[in-house]
C-alpha cells in the first residue's frame, strides 16, 4: 500500500511539471488536471500521519507565502 500512495504522488508531481514545459494550452491544461487527480488520489489513499504531514508542511509554506505577500505592501 505504502508504494501505491508514493508512486501516485511521484506520478501526479511528475505529470504537473511535465505539463509545465508544454507549449499548447489544452495539453498543458489536460496534464496538470491530471497530475491534480493524481495527487489528491495519492493523498486519499495515504496513512493518517502522512495526510498530517503534507498538511503541516502546506500550512507553513503558506504562512510563509503570506508573510512574503504582506512585506511586500
Amino acid at each position: 500500500m505504502v508504494a501505491t500512495y508514493l508512486l501516485m504522488l511521484v506520478g501526479g508531481l511528475s505529470v504537473i511539471a511535465l505539463g509545465m514545459t508544454l507549449v499548447e494550452e489544452i495539453h498543458r491544461l489536460a496534464a496538470m488536471l491530471t497530475g491534480a487527480m493524481l495527487l489528491v488520489a495519492a493523498f486519499i489513499l495515504a496513512p493518517a500521519a502522512v495526510q498530517v504531514g503534507v498538511g503541516v508542511i502546506l500550512l507553513i509554506f503558506l504562512q510563509r507565502l503570506h508573510r512574503a505577500a504582506q512585506a511586500r505592501l
